[in-house]
C-alpha cells in the first residue's frame, strides 16, 4: 500500500448521504457505485468502519458490513510511520493554541477516527472525503471550545480534503 493515493472516507460521508441525500432504498445506484469503488479508489480504515458499525444496528451499519467488511484497511495498526504521524497530529492539536480543553479532549478520546484518518492520509498520500468544513481563521488569541475540524488539521499536515460532491465529480458518477 506504499504510495496508495486514492480516497479515505470519513464516517460522515456514509451517514449524511444515507440520512439526507441518497437513501439506501431510493438511490441504490449510488450505493452500488460506492461499493464498486472500494477496491480501486477507496480506503476505509478500521477505525471508521468501527464508528459506522460498532454498537450500530441500522440499515447503514448492515450495508457497510455487507459491502466493505472484506476490504477494511487494518494494516495501519501495525505501521509505525502512521502511529508516529498520529502522535504528531495529536501533539499539534494539544499545543497549537487554537483549541480549548473541551475541543482537545474530544480528539484524545479512544476510538476517535479523525486524527487517525489524517495520519493515514498523510503517510499514504490520500485525499480525505468529509463533510466537515473548516472552522475558519483560527487564532491563539481566541481559541475555540469545539473540537478541531478535519480540514483545518489536515491542511497543517499537507493533506487534501474534499466533500462528497467533489468526490463524485472526480470519479464521474451521475445519479
Amino acid at each position: 500500500m506504499e504510495g496508495l493515493g486514492g480516497y479515505l472516507l470519513d464516517s460522515n460521508t456514509f451517514i449524511a448521504p444515507a440520512r439526507q441525500y441518497y437513501s439506501l432504498v431510493g438511490f441504490k445506484s449510488y450505493w452500488n457505485w460506492l461499493s464498486s469503488q472500494k477496491r480501486d479508489n477507496i480506503l476505509l480504515p478500521k477505525i471508521v468502519y468501527d464508528e459506522l458499525t460498532k454498537d450500530q444496528d441500522d440499515d447503514l451499519a448492515t450495508w457497510v458490513k455487507d459491502n466493505f467488511e472484506e476490504v477494511v484497511y487494518k494494516d495501519y495498526e501495525n505501521e509505525i510511520e502512521i502511529w508516529n504521524k498520529y502522535r504528531e497530529i495529536l501533539n499539534y492539536v494539544v499545543t497549537c493554541g487554537y483549541y480549548k480543553d473541551p475541543g482537545k479532549s474530544e480528539w484524545l478520546k479512544d476510538g476517535k477516527a479523525d486524527p487517525m484518518i489524517i495520519a493515514i492520509a498523510c503517510v499514504k498520500n490520500a485525499t480525505i472525503v468529509t463533510f466537515e468544513q473548516s472552522a475558519g481563521k483560527l487564532s491563539e488569541k481566541t481559541p475555540v471550545k469545539k473540537e478541531p475540524k478535519i480540514p483545518d488539521v489536515a491542511k497543517r499536515f499537507g493533506v487534501k480534503c474534499i466533500n462528497l460532491f467533489e468526490f463524485k465529480k472526480r470519479l464521474k458518477i451521475n445519479i
